[in-house]
Parts: structure tokens; C-alpha cells; sequence
């Protein structure tokens, strides 16, 4: 039995998928000013599932990860703004992959724009200076809180499908498995009958 649960766990990972979000902002107001991009990825409490932060297509060859392995999980970018900036952020970790039940901490990751001296936060109204903050809460809860002009848009995540001899192979397995548990139970009532017949 404990086999056949493994198994299961393991063929539950691959209908799981990583979550992504397109992200754009309008800094048409600030267009053609120096500024700093900070992202951030920290876990609420010592018991948050790992997790990790993917940030694609910001930059040319720019795409880095984040983990929530420490409290402060931080990178940051100089760049000149134009009329938008979007990026793509994928999420992936137990915290999305498979959240343990038992979980009471989660994990933010939070956007911020700040001016060239990195002292002011722009185009935000968030008094902690971010633009946006996306939450993964236990049990892969997630919510997005926005505090400026900007789009966080959930995209949708092509799920690898298992190939057709990996699905005939756990088929069989698991067939095969309970079958042999059946065989055992009826072996082991079968003989407590008979135990019982003597005993009379």
C-alpha cells in the first residue's frame, strides 16, 4: 500500500505545473527617468515552503531567480524607463508544486520602482514603497494587491503531459499492486478460517 500512495504522490507532481503572471506598467508619466527596479522574495515565517521567484524578459539576458531561503531575498536593477515595463514572474517550489498541509507561513514577492538616489518609491501609493505585491499564502493561496498603474495579469501554464509509456507503466504497477493486496488479504482471511476451524 505504501507503495502504491508513493506512486500516486509522484504521478500528482506531474499534473502540477509552475504559476506565471505578466506584469505591465505605465511609466509614461516618468518616461526617460533613471531608475531602480526592486524585487523581493521573503517568506512570512521559518516553516514557509520553499518557493522560487523567476523574473523573464525584463532585460535582454537579464532573467534572474529569487528562492525564500533567507529572510531578506533581494535584486535589484538600474534602468531608464520608457512608456512601459513588464516582465514575466514564474513561480515554482513546493509552495506551488506541493504545499504542505501543515504550513502556517507563506512568501511575498513585491515590486518596487525607486528614483535614481533610491530613496523615493514612484508611482505607487503603498506607504512600504511597492507597486505591487503578489502573496502565496499556505496551501498555494495567491493574491495580488496592486498600488499603482499597473496590470498583473495570471497567464496560463501548459501542463507537461506524462508520455504514453509512463502512463501504461504506472497503470500496470498499480494494477499490479493491488492485486497482490487482494491476493494477500484473501490469503490471510482464508487462513484464519481454517485456524478457526481447527481450533473447534
Amino acid at each position: 500500500m505504501k507503495r502504491i500512495l508513493l506512486l500516486l504522490a509522484l504521478f500528482g507532481r506531474l499534473l502540477h505545473a509552475s504559476a506565471m503572471y505578466q506584469f505591465v506598467a505605465d511609466t509614461s508619466s516618468i518616461r526617460g527617468t533613471t531608475a531602480n527596479l526592486d524585487f523581493q522574495f521573503n517568506p512570512g515565517g521559518s516553516d514557509a515552503d520553499p518557493a522560487n521567484a523567476s523574473v523573464i524578459s525584463l532585460l535582454p539576458g537579464a532573467d534572474f531567480t529569487l528562492t525564500n531561503s533567507l529572510a531578506l531575498n533581494e535584486q535589484t536593477e538600474a534602468v531608464v524607463l520608457g512608456n512601459t515595463l513588464s516582465f514575466v514572474l514564474k513561480l515554482s517550489g513546493a509552495a506551488v508544486d506541493s504545499p504542505n498541509p501543515l504550513a502556517t507561513a507563506g512568501t511575498t514577492f513585491g515590486f518596487s520602482i525607486f528614483d535614481e538616489s533610491f530613496i523615493h518609491p514612484l508611482l505607487t501609493s503603498d506607504p512600504n514603497g511597492f507597486l505591487f505585491t503578489l502573496d502565496i499564502f499556505p496551501h498555494n493561496v495567491r493574491t495580488a494587491t496592486i498600488f499603482g498603474a499597473v496590470n498583473v495579469t495570471e497567464v496560463a501554464v501548459d501542463t507537461p503531459e506524462p508520455s504514453a509509456a509512463a502512463l501504461l507503466g504506472i497503470g500496470l504497477f498499480l494494477l499490479m499492486s493491488l492485486s497482490h493486496v487482494a491476493r494477500y488479504k484473501s490469503e490471510v482471511i482464508g487462513g484464519h478460517r481454517a485456524g478457526s476451524g481447527h481450533a473447534v
